[in-house]
């Protein structure tokens, strides 16, 4: 269109009087800008075009990436649930396991100090009808408090800190065998119930920082 005009216009010029050199240097001249003119257009187009392919190609790549970053993410969360999961488990049990170990010895506490009074009432009433029935009892669960103590003494380790065996280990040693037979059994008796209040109060600050830590939660892997 452009260069129609450009040769109607240079015919038009030729049929005046201007010199011929002058119509063909003013016809080159409008020649050169319209071509200057389609090239820088047809570079525009190239260049956007070039743009927009390059575009394309970009999104088809985050699109790609967006796919592997979210499937990476969903495997983090699985192993991250798992992880939690596994780590809740064995705080559950971890938190079990101390409290039938602060339990137990809270229980053979309690075993000493009925012992201990059930023996201060026989001294003070020997004819008690009550006395054998209760020393039975009495017996009895000490018998089976004993084995609870031996059960939890051997299952410990496996969950508790090793400074909360080591607590268990030496509050049962410390207890000393009570003869209430003996003139001194409330001596004995008292020694045993500091020795298990001792080591039920150690035993709950150990328990205390052992579950604190094992609440931590789990890095999150690297992508």
């Amino acid at each position: 269109m452009h260069l129609q005009m450009i040769w109607r216009f240079a015919a038009w010029v030729a049929g005046c009087s201007i010199p011929t050199g002058i119509v063909l240097y003013v016809t080159s001249k409008l020649a050169k800008s319209a071509g200057d003119r389609i090239t820088h257009a047809m570079d525009a187009y190239t260049g956007e075009q070039a743009k927009l392919t390059a575009q394309f190609h970009n999104l088809g790549r985050l699109i790609e990436q967006t796919e592997k970053l979210t499937t990476a993410t969903e495997v983090i969360k699985a192993q991250i649930s798992n992880e939690i999961w596994d780590r809740q488990m064995r705080w559950t049990s971890k938190r079990d396991s101390y409290i039938e170990l602060m339990g137990t010895l809270g229980e053979r506490h309690d075993v000493e100090g009925r012992n201990k009074l059930l023996e201060q009432i026989h001294r003070n009433d020997p004819g008690n009808k009550m006395y054998p029935i209760e020393l039975d009892r009495a017996m009895l669960r000490s018998q089976e408090v004993q084995a609870r103590m031996v059960r939890v003494a051997c299952v410990a380790p496996l969950l508790v800190s090793p400074e909360a065996h080591r607590v268990l280990i030496e509050t049962t040693n410390a207890l000393k065998k009570v003869r209430y037979d003996h003139p001194k059994f409330e001596a004995d008796s008292d020694h045993n119930l500091q020795v298990l209040q001792d080591g039920l109060n150690k035993l709950l600050t150990v328990a205390r920082q052992d579950l604190d830590a094992s609440i931590v939660l789990p890095k999150a892997p690297s992508l």
